[in-house]
């Protein structure tokens, strides 16, 4: 037997049938790409959410990570929101990252994630595919060996060791790949063994 929605899971459905998707707005002049805004989405959230009588009851910061690569900081954000009516509250979370040589870093992944947030949300498309930008794929210059190890060595949690591990796959090939994954396999085994440890 089908089970029947409730009130606010049909309210939810229309809300997300009516915002579908979200025209990119911004444009980034440095790497020359649009985007689509944290006003952009925010907007069309909180529209939606007045026509069908759905309230975002909740937005918090579920956990933040902050470190160094070089010269830019890095910081990722990881923020869940609550949107429903009366006791009947469903939850989302988003996450963004940010780097920055100043101190914007934080407030970019902060935007970053609420905008994903409210992507999932919304189920919001923003009329691309990520996989298929071309410019993701163009040629960057590679990495030092000596930056990698010395990311993986400050990574002070699996999130912030996650964020490397990019950076060691862009160097499958080079002669010092295998000490990068054996010392990013080292520093996974010791962080879990932190991370699952009982509190003091």
């Amino acid at each position: 037997m089908t089970k029947q929605l409730t009130d606010v899971q049909e309210r939810l459905n229309k809300f997300r049938r009516h915002i579908a998707f979200v025209r990119k707005s911004g444009t980034n002049t440095h790497f020359k790409y649009k985007f689509a805004t944290v006003e952009d989405v925010t907007t069309a959230v909180s529209e939606g959410l007045e026509m069908f009588s759905l309230c975002l009851v909740s937005q918090q910061i579920v956990d933040v990570s902050r470190w160094i690569v070089g010269d830019m900081s890095h910081t990722q954000c990881r923020i869940k929101v609550g949107v429903g009516c009366g006791d009947e509250i469903y939850y989302f979370e988003g996450m963004g990252e940010g780097c920055d040589r100043g101190d914007k870093g934080s407030m970019k992944s902060m935007a970053s994630a609420v905008k994903y947030a409210y992507k999932g949300l919304g189920l919001i498309t923003f009329g691309d595919d990520p996989e298929a930008d071309e410019s993701t794929d163009a040629p960057v210059a590679p990495i030092k060996p000596e930056t990698v190890h010395a990311a993986i060595a400050r990574a002070k949690s699996k999130v912030q060791l996650t964020a490397v591990r990019n950076m060691v796959l862009t160097l499958r090939g080079a002669p010092e790949y295998d000490d990068l994954v054996r010392a990013y396999q080292t520093r996974d085994t010791i962080l879990t063994a932190v991370e699952s440890a009982p509190g003091e």
